[in-house]
């Protein structure tokens, strides 16, 4: 088993494992995950916002701590 955080794009559960340090938007595309970005990924046309999820979820299998996502 890979130690790569596991990352979950809910409400399609699509999933993967990532080396520590990819972006959330670079997850997205390499899951198949439609998020707009008209920026390209540069931050500053806040389309492709995500809320992270905290706490046990059972559906997936997995919790999530409140320090598992950097900036």
């Amino acid at each position: 088993m890979s130690d790569d955080p596991l990352v979950i794009f809910t409400p399609s559960g699509k999933r993967g494992r990532f080396p520590r340090g990819t972006p959330v938007l670079a997850a997205a595309r390499q899951l198949g995950v439609d998020l707009d970005s008209v920026c390209g990924g540069r931050g500053i046309c806040s389309k492709c916002q995500v809320t992270p999820g905290y706490g046990s979820f059972s559906k997936h299998g997995v919790t999530v701590h409140d320090d598992a996502l950097s900036e």
